[in-house]
């Protein structure tokens, strides 16, 4: 009987300790990798009133930008461009 209680109790620990461990990378959205002497503008939305903004993408021209973020408001996203 204890034989038992000592083998399922390892196996749950050793059960646990694979699930608890979670890979670092997994856990960000998107990094943003700040190069100076270049101007970005990264077009952010949220897809409902009170949520996170998100990063969409990253432009070079404020053109493309802000007609990504005009796409993304035709869609019913909430998204601007913000200059960074």
């Amino acid at each position: 009987m204890f034989h038992k209680l000592i083998v399922g109790s390892v196996a749950a620990l050793a059960l646990c300790a694979l699930l608890a461990y979670a890979p670092s990378a997994q856990a960000h959205d998107r990094v943003y990798v700040y190069q100076p002497y270049q101007s970005h503008y990264a077009v952010v939305y949220r897809t409902y009133g009170f949520g996170p903004w998100r990063v969409f993408a990253v432009f070079h021209s404020q053109r493309a930008a802000h007609h990504t973020a005009e796409s993304l408001r035709f869609q019913g996203f909430n998204a601007h461009v913000v200059y960074r």
